[in-house]
C-alpha cells in the first residue's frame, strides 16, 4: 500500500524470496498461480514475503479446471502475453512474466502498461515490451532493468529457462 517506488533491494529481497515459492511450486507440484501482482503479496511484520490468493492457481498435474475453457484468467497489467492470449499450455515462465511485472512496479510505483480499458491494457501487453523503467525512475539500475526486460519478455522463450536461472539473476544483483 506504499506510495511510490520502492527501494530497489528491498524490491529484489522480496521478488527472490516469491521466486523460491514459486520454485517450490512448480518443481513439486507443477502449480501456477496465474495471478501474482502486488496486491497479492503481502508482507508479515519482518518483512517476510507471503503470496496470497491461489483462487486461480492451476496444478498442470491434474485433469480438472476450474475456470472456464478460452477464458484468460489473470489481472490486465500483470498477466502474460500467453496468459491474456487464453493459450492452453502456459506454463511456470507466465508466473515468472507476472512476477517481473511485480518487480517493476515496486520499483517504479507505476504499472508498466498504462491504458483506458482493460482490453486496452493487454492490447499492449501482447503486441509491446513494457515502459522502459529507469524512463519511470532513473534510479533503477541497469542490471535490474536487466532482469525486468528479462522476466517480461513478450515471448516467453526469451525469459528465463527456470526458477533457478532467474533466482540465479537476482541473486548476482
Amino acid at each position: 500500500k506504499a506510495e511510490g517506488a520502492m527501494d530497489e533491494r528491498v524490491a529484489l529481497k522480496i521478488t527472490r524470496q516469491i521466486a523460491e515459492a514459486m520454485r517450490y511450486a512448480w518443481d513439486k507440484y507443477k502449480i501456477l498461480h496465474r495471478d501474482i501482482k502486488s496486491s497479492n503479496i503481502m508482507l508479515e511484520k519482518d518483512g517476510t514475503p507471503m503470496v496470497m490468493d491461489m483462487g486461480i492457481s492451476k496444478s498442470l498435474t491434474e485433469d480438472v479446471s476450474l475456470t472456464m475453457t478460452g477464458a484468460f484468467v489473470g489481472s490486465p497489467g500483470f498477466m502474460s502475453p500467453e496468459q491474456a492470449q487464453g493459450d492452453k499450455d502456459v506454463d511456470y515462465r507466465s508466473d515468472m512474466y507476472s512476477l517481473g511485472a511485480t518487480l517493476y512496479n515496486m520499483v517504479t510505483g507505476k504499472y508498466a502498461y498504462q491504458g483506458a480499458t482493460a482490453m486496452n491494457i493487454i492490447a499492449k501487453q501482447i503486441s509491446q515490451p513494457p515502459t522502459d523503467c529507469q524512463k519511470v525512475n532513473p534510479n533503477v539500475s541497469n542490471s535490474c532493468k536487466a532482469l525486468i526486460d528479462k522476466m517480461m519478455a513478450i515471448d516467453r522463450d526469451d525469459r528465463f529457462d527456470s526458477w533457478e536461472e532467474c533466482m540465479d539473476a537476482i541473486d548476482q544483483l
